[in-house]
């Protein structure tokens, strides 16, 4: 093998591992988007968990037989008579609504918004391992380019 075609050899090679990384570096962008969005999605869904217990703090000061709005859907709200104050109706899962008081939901709601803080922390730590490893594969297609 000549000079000429040793040289051509290593520059397909150079070529290929630039290819290599920067393909490396698109799937690390993704991940790191869909890892952003998740831990978003978490954030906002524990923040409406808080809401509710808001609401529920506000709800044990109404007086029985007042009167308020509840939402259907977003945007639509009916007038309703709050006959009970101390007890609400929870959905356990396939349609299963069941009374409880408003401390134990509470409580539910606390327990259910720490395990969406947990895994919005596992998250970030796997966000962080990523871009720890997209910065160290940058730095290396920095190189290769460098020295072609």
């Amino acid at each position: 093998m000549n000079e000429k075609d040793k040289e051509l050899k290593e520059k397909e090679q150079k070529q290929k591992k630039i290819n290599t990384k920067y393909t490396e570096l698109q799937m690390f962008d993704q991940q790191i988007r869909q890892l952003q969005q998740q831990a978003q999605v978490l954030q906002q869904q524990a923040s409406e968990l808080e809401l509710v217990k808001n609401i529920l703090d506000e709800l044990t000061k109404a007086e029985p037989g007042s009167e308020s709005f509840v939402t259907i859907t977003p945007g639509i709200l009916v007038k309703a008579k709050i006959e009970k104050v101390d007890e609400v109706l929870l959905n356990v899962g396939s349609g299963t609504m069941v009374e409880k008081n408003i401390p134990d939901t509470k409580k539910i709601l606390d327990k259910q918004i720490s395990e969406l803080r947990k895994t919005e922390t596992d998250l970030i730590t796997q966000l962080d391992l990523i871009i720890d490893k997209a910065k160290k594969t940058e730095k290396e297609l920095s190189e290769i380019i460098q020295n072609v």
